[in-house]
């Protein structure tokens, strides 16, 4: 099992519908498995969010993400779903409506990849539980699909994705399904993406989220809280997970200070 990390954050003055600060202060760390695994959804999720909302923070494996290089072998990349999760009718059509988050490639014809990112699939059945989604988000969605390969691999110190479904309201936003991404950078600067589909939700009561699948491969901690998150409060979900780095003035002074302590220690 890998290390899981626990995020505590209170924000105030949040907006009606975000997450409140009591839901942000106690989050549902998740022990991960290294396999495949189904969370019961409906004993993280309260009538605090009525069952229908949720915020997933990834706290993703840099040096496994790395394998989305521009021009790397497609064999080394595997095509999974992140996180998925099952919205259930409790009504007369007893359908369990699916979506999930995954990260694909594109490749060229000697199976090197070009572009690699996030991706996403719904379906008013069980099969995008598990099964890879090839679905471009409706917005900044050809950036997030190339995201990953975007990236400086070899200059990351970190990077986190929260996932957001908000199935409550059509009149609360941010509406269905959105992701932030974030990559703390060793120059001590982050990158950032948003992309998200506002039509992937079920807004009528009878609509819960009961399950949740993660998939560990990219993956170094998991916390879920109840209810889902506004963009300014996913951004510092982001950042509470990723690593602190010095500001490049306060490096180059460190730097700076050991070389005259060093000098002055050589004089003595």
């Amino acid at each position: 099992m890998k290390k899981t990390i626990v995020t505590l954050l209170a924000l105030g003055g949040v907006s009606m519908g975000a997450l409140s600060d009591k839901q942000l202060a106690n989050p549902s760390e998740i022990t991960l498995q290294d396999t495949p695994t189904v969370i019961d959804a409906t004993t993280i999720l309260t009538n605090d969010s009525f069952k229908q909302a949720f915020s997933a923070v990834l706290t993703l494996d840099v040096e496994a993400l790395s394998v989305f290089t521009t021009g790397k072998s497609t064999n080394g990349a595997s095509k999974i779903p992140l996180l998925s999760w099952k919205v259930d009718d409790a009504g007369t059509e007893n359908v369990d409506h699916t979506v999930n988050i995954s990260v694909n490639n594109n490749s060229n014809g000697s199976g090197n990849i070009t572009t690699g990112g996030f991706y996403f699939k719904s379906a008013d059945d069980a099969s995008a539980f598990t099964s890879t989604g090839a679905t471009v988000f409706g917005s900044n969605g050809t950036a997030a699909t190339s995201a990953l390969t975007s990236i400086d691999w070899t200059n990351a110190a970190g990077a986190a994705l929260t996932v957001t479904y908000n199935g409550i309201s059509s009149r609360t936003a941010p509406l269905g399904v959105q992701i932030y991404f974030s990559v703390a950078m060793n120059d001590g600067s982050i990158v950032t993406l948003n992309a998200g589909n506002d039509g992937t939700r079920w807004v009528d009561n009878k609509y819960d989220v009961t399950e949740i699948r993660y998939t560990t491969t990219y993956l170094d901690a998991l916390t879920i809280n109840d209810g889902y998150a506004t963009a300014d409060q996913a951004w510092e979900l982001n950042k509470g997970v990723l690593p602190s780095i010095p500001e490049p003035a306060t490096a180059t002074l460190s730097l700076l200070a050991l070389a005259g302590l060093a000098a002055r220690r050589r004089r003595k």
